[in-house]
């Protein structure tokens, strides 16, 4: 018998890599749009994706058995001085907004993550279901 799972622990378990690999890419595009609290490095070099955690996901309904989400998700972001000097390294940590849609008609097959940013409380969905 299978076991009650939410909708957040679906979409974590079968999306993992694809989130992943989506804020991995954002951080290497975006390293100064991050919101980096470091205690060790002064001055920045590698910025690199060290490990992430969906928090949770919001769901807003769309036409037909369309569905459009957002998944919150905590990363940890590891930080490597520039200066050769030292081997300081830094790790943070950082919140993310995935932007998302599916069609369920399909069983979510038509997956898309349609942005991706730094998350903030007002990214929050207008009509959540």
């Amino acid at each position: 018998m299978a076991g009650n799972r939410s909708f957040t622990d679906y979409v974590a378990s079968r999306f993992y890599n694809e989130f992943y690999s989506a804020i991995e890419q954002y951080i290497e595009k975006n390293p100064d749009n991050l919101d980096l609290k470091l205690r060790k490095v002064r001055n920045i070099g590698n910025v690199s994706l060290a490990d992430m955690e969906v928090k949770s996901v919001s769901v807003n309904d769309l036409p037909d058995m369309k569905i459009e989400f957002d998944v919150i998700a905590e990363v940890e972001i590891e930080v490597a001085e520039a200066s050769h000097r030292y081997d300081d390294y830094d790790q943070c940590n950082q919140w993310f907004l995935l932007r998302c849609t599916g069609d369920l008609a399909c069983s979510l097959e038509d997956f898309e993550i349609a942005g991706i940013g730094i998350y903030s409380q007002k990214n929050k969905m207008p009509q959540p279901m």
